[in-house]
């Protein structure tokens, strides 16, 4: 059974920014862009918990770009 939850969250000026901006950029609308948000600050916390680093690949087997680098 899915179930879903309201939530509300007083949000900092720069990530009401990267909101408005990541929900034009992608046609979402701001529900959508914070469930996003959440599963993939999950994934970075649980990487974080392992010490495992996250990498992005730049498109055409360019440079690798280091996202996530968990404090020692």
């Amino acid at each position: 059974m899915i179930t879903s939850s309201t939530i509300q969250v007083p949000l900092i000026p720069k990530a009401e920014a990267a909101l408005k901006a990541a929900s034009a950029r992608d046609g979402l609308g701001h529900a959508d862009t914070m469930n996003r948000a959440v599963q993939l600050y999950d994934v970075l916390s649980e990487a974080q918990r392992d010490g495992r680093k996250v990498y992005v690949d730049q498109p055409g087997g360019g440079t690798r770009e280091l996202l996530w680098d968990p404090p020692a």
